[in-house]
């Protein structure tokens, strides 16, 4: 018998652990939102400025011989961020909020030593787990990795509209120490509160894990993973009712509530086909 290979990241692993139905219909039948939320593109918007920016930081030393100034670099992430955003669902408002931010967030942090660029938005993978039946691979894909004087470590960009400490309980964070091997990562928070200087809106949180807590998460990653096979065996998805108005509310609820005969029509008419959803599709 073949040995069965499962893929695995941060974003299938949340999925799963809180709803399988909502993963069958996320990853399995890619059914995506025609109305996008206004929280996913103002991520997405960001992060694509933030990965211009510390790429070109990365090569930082290239620009004195172009004559090159922080400014310069700050105007040209802005451009990509604007042809970024005309893809996008957001207000126009919203958008002009968000490259302002930006801006700041680079002249607060203009010197603050994040120099030495490993990596950013770089794919990784790693065996998580391997026996005679199955291969379990973790994806990942920092935002970016640092080197500093006492070692490397991770970055992970978030956006936020309220003033909230990072779960140190977090599949994401846990996932990126185990996979390269260190114990530290810093959360680096973007707030988008107008009322709160530079100073109050951008903070950086680092979070240590002892190693046990690592080996715990490993090993209780590897146990949903074996439900998540047992799932795919019975092509059973139970719904976790306890997850529908979570965070921002699943976006699958108006799908939920409707006779399981009329399901299909409601997915038609508010969700498309999406890509494939792949982490590791650059390895």
């Amino acid at each position: 018998m073949d040995k069965r290979i499962i893929s695995i990241d941060s974003t299938k692993l949340n999925t799963l652990q809180m709803c399988p139905r909502k993963f069958n219909l996320v990853f399995n039948e890619t059914r995506s939102p025609l109305a996008k939320p206004d929280y996913l593109e103002r991520g997405s918007l960001i992060h694509r400025m933030l990965q211009t920016y510390y790429t070109l930081k990365k090569y930082r030393t290239r620009w004195q011989q172009n004559n090159t100034t922080h400014e310069d670099v700050i105007n040209i992430c802005i451009r990509v961020g604007q042809w970024y955003a005309i893809k996008q669902q957001l207000d126009v408002e919203e958008v002009v909020e968000i490259l302002f931010q930006f801006k700041e967030y680079c002249r607060f942090y203009e010197h603050d030593g994040w120099d030495r660029i490993i990596a950013v938005e770089q794919v990784g993978s790693l065996v998580l787990y391997e026996d005679d039946k199955i291969c379990i691979l973790y994806e990942m894909k920092p935002d970016l990795v640092l080197q500093l004087d006492n070692g490397i470590i991770a970055i992970d960009h978030k956006t936020a509209k309220q003033r909230k400490q990072p779960s140190k309980l977090a599949n994401q964070f846990m996932g990126y120490c185990f996979g390269l091997g260190i114990n530290n990562i810093v959360v680096n928070k973007i707030g988008f509160q107008k009322t709160l200087k530079p100073h109050e809106r951008f903070n950086r949180h680092t979070l240590s894990y002892p190693n046990d807590v690592l080996e715990e998460w490993r090993d209780n990653t590897v146990w949903w993973i074996r439900q998540l096979l047992e799932h795919i065996r019975e092509d059973y998805w139970p719904a976790n009712f306890t997850s529908c108005d979570k965070y921002a509310g699943c976006v699958f609820q108006d799908v939920c509530v409707k006779e399981r005969v009329a399901r299909e029509y409601e997915l038609m008419r508010s969700f498309e086909i999406a890509d494939h959803w792949d982490v590791g599709k650059d390895l």
